[in-house]
């Protein structure tokens, strides 16, 4: 399973057994991984959880993805594997009395999270499933 590999990931970036079930691991999003939730999971720092999470996108077992979130709704307006690959803007709807206009916005203002994925590609070859 792809939690398993997590979980290596984890133990080799710390040292030793990580102190988490693999039960939590198996409830994450493989499609979804936010570091926060790793972050949770683990009890550690949060610059641990990115470093964790950009370990595995080393081993090949994440794809780092960023999204940008639209500032009415909080829901990703775009999605890229690398900052340099944004759109200069995004249409968004403004909430705006009953009604929702169009607006156009710079993304360079918005707010941007970093998450991950399960590397498809990489699970299928080492034989993993989500």
């Amino acid at each position: 399973m792809w939690w398993r590999r997590l979980y290596s990931a984890i133990e080799s970036l710390l040292g030793g057994p990580a102190s988490v079930s693999e039960e939590a691991l198996r409830e994450l999003d493989p499609d979804k991984i936010y570091p926060e939730q790793v972050r949770s999971l683990l009890g550690t720092s949060k610059w641990l959880a990115e470093e964790i999470c950009e370990d595995a996108t080393r081993r090949g077992l994440f794809v780092r993805h960023i999204e940008v979130l639209s500032p009415y709704q909080g829901n990703a307006v775009a999605i890229v594997e690398a900052s340099e690959d944004f759109p200069e803007s995004v249409t968004v709807w403004r909430p705006v009395d009953d009604d929702f206009v169009e607006e156009t916005l710079d993304t360079a203002n918005l707010e941007q999270l970093v998450y991950y994925s399960l590397n498809d590609e990489e699970a299928e070859k080492a034989g993993i499933t989500k």
